[in-house]
């Protein structure tokens, strides 16, 4: 994974490189490397190996989803991009020569991503110590996918349904032929169903200045703009504050109840109170003998401070 990830870095920077060189070249054509092919192809395959080994091993009762590492899903979907990506480079001979080649291209980035988190999995208890917030973080991220779909879908129904009420008050306002200032600015940003939704998404989630997009609705149409100014107050107080809570209380409560937390947090407090035990045994200890006698217990119990 890390020789992997070493080349695709490496590679990003030959690409950007000769994408560059042939620009001021005036050739924008672009071939695929074949120094680097043959390296990421016995990688690639390596790698469906290990896969099918663990699953051999695992078998009868093999686990795709979540597999001992917890994210097994996420790399087998970076394995099928990585395999993707090296037929297309042998197919069509470079990534730039189809818009399906440039989106798999794109999502090589998984890649990195991918040898952080098994980072966590293969640095022990010790490593994941020393770094336990970082490793927390990366794991609450993990385990936050299905809250924020949720989340995001519960604000696109919104917008989406509020984009049909301004897409068809618009419209309805151009038919009617009303004296309108500017209806290019109008059209551009409520003409259509998807420009009214994409317009409410950048007025909620700071794309653009709200008060831009009430400039560009009809002069007369003051219910729209009535409608519009409360969507942004209830969005803006309301909606987006109570969606992020549940999202975070929701994250949270899915990480909390994973394995390797809890016991990860057991170990840090039974650390911690031992820690503690030894420190006051010490103190106790006051000639160092590695015994606590009833006498020094009792002149210890007279110290103030205890």
């Amino acid at each position: 994974l890390l020789l992997d990830t070493i080349l695709f870095i490496y590679e990003q920077l030959r690409v950007s490189d000769k994408i560059l060189v042939s620009r001021e070249a005036g050739t924008m054509s672009f071939e695929a490397d074949m120094a680097l092919m043959v390296p990421l192809d016995i990688i690639c395959c390596l790698l469906w190996v290990d896969l099918f080994i663990w699953l051999i091993i695992e078998f009868p009762k093999c686990d795709l989803v979540f597999g001992p590492e917890g994210f097994r899903w996420f790399t087998n979907l970076v394995l099928i991009q990585n395999t993707v990506d090296v037929i297309s480079m042998h197919v069509q001979g470079s990534r730039l020569s189809s818009n399906f080649a440039l989106v798999v291209f794109q999502l090589s980035c998984l890649r990195v991503v991918r040898l952080l988190a098994m980072f966590f999995v293969l640095a022990g208890a010790r490593m994941q110590r020393k770094v336990g917030e970082l490793h927390i973080m990366v794991r609450a991220l993990f385990g936050a996918f299905q809250p924020l779909l949720w989340c995001s879908l519960l604000i696109f129904v919104t917008i989406f349904v509020l984009g049909m009420f301004f897409s068809q008050g618009v419209l309805t306002a151009i038919v009617r032929g009303e004296a309108i200032a500017d209806v290019d600015a109008m059209l551009r940003d409520w003409g259509t169903l998807w420009r009214s939704t994409f317009s409410l998404y950048n007025a909620i989630l700071g794309g653009r200045e709200w008060s831009s997009l009430y400039d560009t609705l009809a002069p007369d149409y003051i219910f729209a703009k009535t409608v519009f100014v409360f969507f942004n107050c209830f969005t803006v107080i309301a909606l987006l504050n109570i969606v992020t809570a549940v999202f975070i209380k929701c994250a949270f409560l899915r990480f909390e109840s994973d394995r390797a937390f809890v016991v990860q947090v057991e170990l840090e407090s039974k650390r911690d109170f031992l820690k503690t035990m030894r420190r006051i045994f010490e103190e106790v200890d006051q000639d160092g003998s590695g015994k606590i006698v009833f006498e020094e217990m009792c002149n210890h119990l007279k110290d103030p401070d205890v």
